[in-house]
């Protein structure tokens, strides 16, 4: 994977992500109104959760989503190694389930 460089008070362009199920080489699903995509941006390697940022269904058949970056999320990183995982969410009325995720790296300058 390519890193994706940013930069301090960024909030363009939007990101697009297409979700691919590995095992059966398919593009994921997630036409139904119950799947639901997060990307959570964080530190490389750390566990806090620096922004989670629902992701608009760009093309939901073919699992491609877009993410767009609130205003003021990258106002005070520091410059460094960040990830973004894209998490597939399916809810119910039985609770929640993660169904797939995955980590794209990414810098800040």
């Amino acid at each position: 994977m390519l890193p994706i460089v940013l930069h301090r008070n960024d909030s363009n362009p939007s990101m697009y992500f297409r979700l691919w199920d590995q095992d059966n080489e398919v593009y994921v699903d997630i036409t139904a109104s119950t799947h639901i995509v997060i990307a959570k941006f964080r530190e490389k390697g750390e566990d806090t959760i620096l922004a989670a940022i629902y992701c608009d269904k760009v093309s939901p058949a073919f699992g491609l989503v877009r993410m767009d970056w609130p205003a003021d999320t990258l106002h005070d990183v520091d410059a460094g190694r960040y990830e973004i995982e894209v998490q597939l969410v399916q809810s119910s009325t039985s609770g929640t389930i993660t169904a797939a995720t995955a980590a794209d790296p990414c810098s800040i300058t």
